[in-house]
């Protein structure tokens, strides 16, 4: 008898507890809604023809409101998260330059300058020889002269006419025994390194006294 009266509480209130389920779950997410700032006539377990959508996520899936906005929910705490993960996002302070890198290679070879600006010809130099005939070369010659006893030489200089130049010399001396030795035999005047050419001819020897020496030049007629 005692069994069968535990057995009859229990059923009982089992059935209480399936009573109000319903109203239950209604409050909670009544309490839910309104927490999120919905009314109750903002959403229904049924469809009316103001309450026409349902909601398949969020506090109110399952139920019908009259906007799908009423189903969205947004999680303040991941707001929060975002802002501070925007605040790490943040530029730090600059820091010190890093060392300087190795030089480059050589870059390619520019390109060629233009050419200089030429420079202006000189003035024409004096015509040349040309040819020499009979009309413009004639032949001097020198003094004839002694060795000195105090100095055992002698030197017979000749020259071309004034504006004249010579091509070129000969000497002769005398053949006593013993002969005289020939120490110079040259062009004289103008100046070589200039290219002016020579304006006579010049014999130096040495020798005993006794001894002569005599020199002839040949000269290019250098008239206008």
């Amino acid at each position: 008898m005692k069994k069968s009266l535990f057995t009859f509480g229990l059923l009982a209130s089992s059935l209480v507890m399936l009573g109000i389920m319903p109203f239950l779950n209604n409050n909670s997410v009544s309490n839910t809604a309104m927490a999120q700032g919905y009314n109750d006539d903002s959403y229904s377990k049924y469809p009316t023809d103001d309450n026409k959508y349902e909601c398949r996520t969020g506090p109110l899936e399952g139920f019908f409101v009259s906007s799908v906005e009423f189903c969205k929910h947004v999680k303040f705490d991941k707001d929060k998260d975002d802002r501070g993960r925007d605040n790490n996002k943040q530029t730090g302070t600059q820091g010190p330059a890093g060392p300087a890198g190795p030089a480059g290679p050589a870059g390619p070879q520019g390109i060629q300058g233009l050419p200089g600006i030429d420079g202006e010809d000189g003035a024409q130099g004096p015509a040349g020889i040309s040819k020499v005939n009979g009309t413009n070369y004639y032949t001097v010659v020198g003094d004839l002269v002694g060795i000195l006893p105090d100095t055992n030489s002698a030197v017979s200089p000749v020259s071309c006419d004034a504006g004249d130049f010579a091509l070129s010399g000969a000497y002769r001396i005398s053949n006593a025994e013993p002969r005289p030795t020939v120490t110079s035999f040259q062009g004289i005047g103008g100046d070589p390194s200039d290219g002016v050419p020579p304006t006579g001819w010049s014999t130096l020897i040495f020798g005993v006294p006794g001894h002569f020496v005599e020199t002839t030049v040949n000269c290019f007629d250098n008239s206008p």
